[in-house]
């Protein structure tokens, strides 16, 4: 076993992106549909729409389409459905559990020998979530296609300006996955549109496959993000 240290370099730039999009809002549901085109080299056109709807019982359920002219691993062509039920107990606690899946329409341009996080196609979620006051709990199952299967446990705090998440995948069969996580928010004035200062650590782990010996290719990543959103 040996272990290998590197440094990844990557480059970022700014392109125009031309959008229009519309909703249709009612008391109980949101309609929105959307289209335009990122115009980088080549342009990459898109058409999309999602729709969401809740009901004063607890059920909710969301449905989400989008089509790029140039799929990659960032624009994906994939339809998205889920369903939840929330049961309120009292004024501060709730219990939601929930089914969601992703289906992918047409394969992008990732390289499948170089697996990255996010790069999975067509998934379904298991989903439940315990809210108690400024506390939340939560679990998620996925399968993925191929049969990959992870098991994630969440924990989120929220105090006025402040807000704290934590999370941690004990196990996972899937190529790229992030291990544990935790992040901080803190908004810097109580108006909602008030700059947020971020501030997130991940672990993240690849199975990059076998050596010419049959021995498993393993590789991990540690993350920080550092960022100020302001929102104008």
């Amino acid at each position: 076993m040996r272990r290998i240290t590197s440094t990844e370099t990557s480059s970022y730039s700014y392109v125009p992106h031309l959008t229009f999009n519309g909703n249709i809002t009612t008391g109980q549901s949101v309609f929105r549909y959307y289209l335009g085109a990122i115009i980088e080299d080549k342009a990459n056109a898109y058409v999309g729409a999602d729709y969401t709807f809740n009901t004063e019982s607890g059920w909710s359920a969301y449905a989400r389409g989008e089509v790029f002219s140039r799929p990659d691993l960032d624009h994906r062509n994939e339809i998205e459905a889920s369903v939840s039920r929330t049961w309120r107990l009292d004024r501060s606690q709730s219990l939601t559990l929930g089914l969601g899946g992703v289906a992918v329409l047409k394969g992008d341009n990732s390289d499948p020998k170089n697996p990255e996080l996010g790069d999975v196609s067509d998934r379904l979620d298991l989903v439940a979530r315990w809210v108690d006051g400024p506390i939340n709990l939560n679990m998620r199952h996925r399968i993925s296609e191929g049969g990959a299967a992870s098991t994630t446990f969440g924990l989120g705090y929220t105090d006025g300006r402040f807000s704290y998440t934590a999370q941690y995948t004990p196990r996972s069969s899937e190529s790229a996955y992030i291990e544990a996580l935790a992040g901080v928010s803190w908004r810097t004035a109580e108006e909602l549109t008030a700059p947020t200062l971020r501030v997130q650590v991940a672990r993240a782990n690849y199975n990059l496959g076998t050596d010419g010996l049959g021995s498993p290719v393993l590789a991990e990543e540690n993350l920080f993000v550092l960022s100020l959103q302001a929102k104008f």
